[in-house]
C-alpha cells in the first residue's frame, strides 16, 4: 500500500544535485505560464506496475491527513534521497538538443506516470496501435521506444531523444527549430496524438457507427448527471485509447438565468485544467492595504496557495451587456451567471498555472501547494448540486503530486527543469 508520491530528475542531473546542495530556503516558486502538476488520486483503481518499480498504486479508501505545505530545501532534500535511487526508479536524464528542456521536462514528467510507463514497457499500446490515425502510429512507436531506452539505461545516464524529436517535428511542425516553446503546449499535443494513435479498438470501432443521438429537446428532460453520462458515453466511443482512460475527464459549465431560474448544461472533455493565479485584491481582501503595511507584508502578497487557485478557477462569472446569453424559458438574451466545475475526475489529474498577465507579463506568484492529499472536491459538481442523492454529497477527493514541470526565468529566457 506504498504511497505514489515521488519526484522527477531534473533534464539535467548534474544541475539538479547542485542545486540541492544549495539548500534554498525559499518556498517552491512554480512561476511560468507552463507550470504543470501531473496528480495521482488517493483512491486510485488497481494498476499493474513493472517489476522493477518499487512504489506502486492501490486502492485506498477517502481518508484525510495532515496536508503540509513544503519549503524548497525540504523538498529538494526529499529529491535528493529519490535521485539517489533509494526507490529504484527510473533515474535517467535526457539530452538538451538545441532549447528542447521545454520537451525533456514534459517527457520526463509523463514517462514516470507510473500506468503509463507500464502500459508501453509491456508493450500492451502494440494491440491498440491506429495505422489511420495523423501520424499512422509513429509518435506512439517512438515514444515507446524512448520509454524502453530510458528504463535499460543505467542510473543517472542521459539518453539522446533526437529520434522522437525529429518524429515529433515531422508531424507537429510548430515544434520544428530549436527555439523555446511552451511545455504545457508541448505535453497537450504529445497526449492528443498518443490519444489518436492508440485508438484502435477493435470493438469500438464496429459500434461507433451506431451512436445513439439525443435531441436537444430530450436532452434537457434529463437530470444533469444523466446527461453527463450521455456525452462521456459518447466521447469514450470515439475516444478509447488508454491515454483517454488515464488523463481524460469531464468538465460541465453551467449557465444559469437570473430572471426565471433556468439552467443550461454544457459538457466538454478535457486533459488538464488551466488555473488562473487570483489577483492581489484577490488574494489581500478588503484588509489587503493593511497587510501590505507590515514588514513581512511583500512577501505574503505576492503568495497564492493552490486551493486559492482552485477557487478562483470555479468561481462565479456574471454574463452581461454583450456576454448575454439566449434563456431557452424566457425566449430572449437575458443576464445570467455562468460556473465551471468538473463533472468527473481523471485517474492522473494535470495543472497548469496560468501566468500570462493582460500586459503580457509574466507573473511571479508563489504558489504554495501540498505534495499529499491535495482535497479538490470543491471542483466537483456533485458536491455543489443539492438535488444529488446522498452518495455523491460531500465526498473528499484526494490527490498525491508526484511530478512537477517547472520553468525559472523570464518570458523571453529560461529553463524548464521537471
Amino acid at each position: 500500500d506504498s504511497e505514489c508520491n515521488y519526484y522527477k530528475v531534473s533534464t539535467c542531473v548534474s544541475e539538479q544535485r547542485e542545486n540541492i546542495k544549495k539548500g534554498d530556503e525559499r518556498r517552491l516558486n512554480t512561476s511560468h505560464p507552463s507550470s504543470v502538476f501531473p496528480l495521482t488520486p488517493r483512491c486510485h483503481p488497481d494498476v499493474t506496475i513493472n517489476p522493477s518499480l518499487s512504489v506502486t498504486l492501490a486502492p485506498r479508501s477517502y481518508c484525510s491527513s495532515t496536508r503540509t505545505q513544503k519549503t524548497t530545501k525540504e523538498f529538494r532534500q526529499e529529491a535528493y534521497q529519490y535521485n539517489n535511487g533509494d526507490d529504484g526508479a527510473m533515474l535517467v536524464g535526457l539530452e538538451n538538443i538545441g532549447n528542447t528542456c521545454f520537451m525533456n521536462s514534459a517527457l520526463q514528467c509523463l514517462i514516470h506516470t507510473p500506468s503509463v510507463q507500464s502500459y508501453f514497457i509491456r508493450g500492451e499500446y502494440k494491440k491498440r496501435l491506429l495505422f489511420k490515425s495523423p501520424s499512422c502510429g509513429e509518435i506512439a512507436e517512438r515514444f515507446a521506444y524512448l520509454v524502453n531506452v530510458m528504463n535499460q539505461q543505467p542510473l543517472h545516464k542521459a539518453v539522446n531523444m533526437r529520434q522522437f524529436r525529429e518524429t515529433i517535428v515531422k508531424w507537429v511542425p510548430q515544434f520544428s527549430g530549436y527555439g523555446q516553446h511552451d511545455a504545457h503546449e508541448f505535453l497537450r499535443s504529445l497526449i492528443d496524438c498518443l490519444a489518436e494513435d492508440l485508438n484502435g479498438d477493435s470493438e469500438n470501432n464496429q459500434q461507433r457507427d451506431k451512436i445513439y443521438e439525443m435531441k436537444d429537446d430530450a436532452l434537457s428532460k434529463l437530470s444533469p448527471l444523466q446527461q453527463g453520462k450521455y456525452w462521456w458515453s459518447r466521447h469514450f466511443l470515439l475516444n478509447s485509447s488508454y491515454i483517454t482512460k488515464v488523463f481524460c475527464g469531464q468538465m460541465i459549465s453551467t449557465t444559469e438565468c437570473t430572471v426565471c431560474r433556468n439552467r443550461y448544461h454544457c459538457f466538454d472533455p478535457f486533459y488538464d485544467l488551466s488555473l488562473p493565479i487570483p489577483s492581489r485584491e484577490d488574494r489581500c481582501g478588503i484588509i489587503g492595504t493593511a497587510l501590505r503595511r507590515k514588514k513581512n507584508s511583500r512577501v505574503e502578497a505576492n503568495e497564492c496557495t493552490l486551493e486559492q487557485c482552485l477557487r478562483n478557477f470555479s468561481k462565479e462569472e456574471i454574463l452581461d451587456g454583450e456576454n448575454m446569453r439566449q434563456c431557452s424559458r424566457c425566449k430572449k438574451r437575458q443576464r445570467s451567471t455562468k460556473r465551471l466545475l468538473v463533472n468527473r475526475f481523471p485517474s492522473i489529474l494535470v495543472f497548469h498555472l496560468k501566468r500570462f498577465s493582460n500586459s503580457r507579463r509574466k507573473l511571479n506568484t508563489e504558489v504554495a501547494f501540498p505534495l499529499k492529499s491535495l482535497d479538490v472536491s470543491s471542483l466537483y459538481y456533485h458536491n455543489e448540486d443539492c438535488n444529488s442523492s446522498a452518495t455523491h454529497l460531500k465526498k473528499p477527493i484526494l490527490y498525491d503530486l508526484y511530478a512537477l514541470c517547472n520553468h525559472t526565468g523570464s518570458l523571453h529566457s529560461g529553463h524548464y527543469t521537471a
